[in-house]
């Protein structure tokens, strides 16, 4: 059968869910003028330089979410500070993000 690839993996729909909840108490703890939104991505986490501009650039900037991220682990580890990058799981957390990212692996 062929496979709709502009659509999400089913087995990524708990992360994705996951990744909403994540998203609903984020925007408790950023300011009304940063817009959060959720996008599914196929690439791996490098490039965030070029979609996102790089951690110190203005603009944009995002929360990357993997597989292997423990949501609550990090909700509890962020740190609100544009200036400081957190890492949990070895995924980088920008922030003022506007969307968080969920990396399904980086396949083709």
């Amino acid at each position: 059968s062929v496979v709709d690839e502009s659509a999400p993996s089913t087995a990524l729909a708990p992360e994705i869910a996951r990744a909403e909840r994540v998203l609903e108490k984020l925007s408790q703890c950023l300011p009304p003028q940063c817009p959060l939104g959720i996008e599914v991505v196929k690439r791996p986490l490098v490039g965030f330089r070029t979609r996102f501009g790089s951690t110190g650039a203005a603009g944009p900037q995002a929360v990357f979410v993997n597989q292997n991220t423990t949501f609550t682990d990090a909700l509890s580890k962020v740190i609100f500070d544009r200036n400081k990058l957190a890492s949990i799981a070895g995924v980088p957390l920008l922030q003022n993000c506007e969307h968080i990212l969920v990396d399904e692996g980086g396949r083709d």
